[in-house]
């Protein structure tokens, strides 16, 4: 969560013995001026975004401005 009026960078360390060697990584991110909220003339001001990222135990994930995300990372069973 990004409670600041600039973007940022989020830099993730993934740690652990039973890290998949394959993996898929999706963020959803939901961002909008502090103040907005959706009406029934703009119900979509605020939406969710999808985005697929590449998997590696280092990531680096931008955040807009007074932004929220997740991440779900997901094994690749082969």
């Amino acid at each position: 969560m990004n409670y600041t009026s600039d973007s940022s960078i989020l830099l993730v360390r993934l740690q652990g013995s039973q890290l998949p060697v394959n993996a898929s990584v999706k963020m959803y991110s939901l961002n909008a001026e502090l103040t907005a909220s959706p009406t029934m003339e703009e119900p979509d001001k605020i939406k969710i975004a999808e985005q697929s990222l590449p998997y590696s135990r280092n990531l680096t994930i931008g955040m807009a401005a007074y932004g929220v995300i997740v991440v779900e990372i997901k094994a690749i069973v082969e």
